[in-house]
Order: structure tokens, then C-alpha cells, then sequence
């Protein structure tokens, strides 16, 4: 809840934003406004932005040889 993500978003408008300006509750995405820089990531200090690979990413990469 430190908004460093929000603060550090480089899209205008914010892809990551806080709902309704309550900083209180945890920022809100727009998933269709990102554009996959990934600094929410980069910056979070408590590593609370994370990223999770889909399930079809996860089998190609199970069946990729080493």
C-alpha cells in the first residue's frame, strides 16, 4: 500500500492507480493501459507486484529441452 507503483507508472493515465483515490485498499491495474514495462515490478519493495506465467506458457516451458 506504499503507491510507489503508482507513483512510478509511466503511462498517462496510470495503468496502476488507486480505486476511487482511496489509498487505503490495494492499487487497482488496467490491464488494457499497460504497456508491459514491468517498473511496478521492478520498484516494489515488499514484492507484492508479481508476475504469473499462464498455463500454456507454463507447458511449452515444461516440454522445452534444457
Amino acid at each position: 500500500l506504499c503507491g510507489i507503483c503508482v507513483e512510478m507508472c509511466p503511462v498517462k493515465p496510470p495503468a496502476v492507480h488507486w480505486n476511487n483515490d482511496n489509498k487505503e485498499q490495494v492499487p487497482v491495474f488496467n490491464y488494457e493501459l499497460c504497456i508491459r514495462c514491468y517498473c511496478c515490478q521492478e520498484i516494489c519493495p515488499e514484492g507484492a507486484v508479481y508476475l504469473e506465467t499462464p498455463l500454456l506458457g507454463r507447458l511449452l516451458a515444461a516440454l522445452k529441452p534444457n
